[in-house]
């Protein structure tokens, strides 16, 4: 489980720390995009057409960065005050994945703009955090559940719950293909965690 738990902690802490409820405000920049690049496009690099190469030439000449490092399969760039890495394979070095921080973003917010995801599935580490799936557009998000009431058993999401990472990748992917992607495995107790996508309200 490589690019969800290496951040998690910290991100149960910035979420608890900073959840309020921002549907009256506008979606993060990050998530606008325009007719010629938008997600899961971002500055003009796209998971599964632009080259690392390509990305690299990219992130150095993207004007206001604050920060900007590359390896051999992570370019990571700081950019209006979010942290963005943009990951690639071995095979042929082209872009997998872009994973950033999200700002003032509510699930509100993603499903107005994007519609309903397809997939939902919930994370216990010292918190609750789902994560939901748009596989056929190639956006991903993470955010804040919360305990159910007394009277029921699970975790809930709500329009105002908050969303405080993005994950593009290739349009198209089975959700078999996000989890080895994200996680570096799929496994059965991994995709009993998957759910589809029933609306707002609690989840097991």
């Amino acid at each position: 489980m490589k690019k969800f738990t290496k951040p998690i902690l910290l991100l149960i802490i910035f979420i608890v720390t900073n959840a309020v409820g921002c549907s009256s405000q506008k979606i993060d920049p990050l998530l606008e995009g325009n007719s010629e690049c938008s997600p899961p496009c971002w500055v003009s690099i796209t998971p599964g057409l632009t080259t690392k190469s390509e990305a690299d030439d990219i992130a150095i000449k993207l004007e206001g960065k604050q920060n900007y490092s590359s390896g051999e399969n992570d370019i990571y760039v700081k950019y209006a005050g979010k942290q963005i890495h943009i990951y690639s394979n071995d095979a042929d070095k082209i872009v997998t994945e872009i994973d950033s921080d999200l700002v003032g973003t509510s699930l509100e917010q993603l499903i107005s703009k994007f519609g309903n995801p397809e997939y939902l599935s919930i994370m216990l580490d010292q918190g609750c955090v789902f994560i939901i799936y748009y596989p056929d557009k190639g956006v991903n998000f993470l955010g804040q559940c919360k305990k159910a009431g007394l009277a029921e058993n699970g975790w809930t999401v709500s329009p105002s719950s908050t969303v405080t990472r993005a994950f593009f990748t290739r349009p198209g992917l089975k959700i078999t293909d996000l989890l080895i992607l994200f996680f570096d495995e799929t496994s059965k107790e991994m995709m009993d965690a998957i759910n589809l996508w029933k609306g707002y309200g609690t989840y097991q």
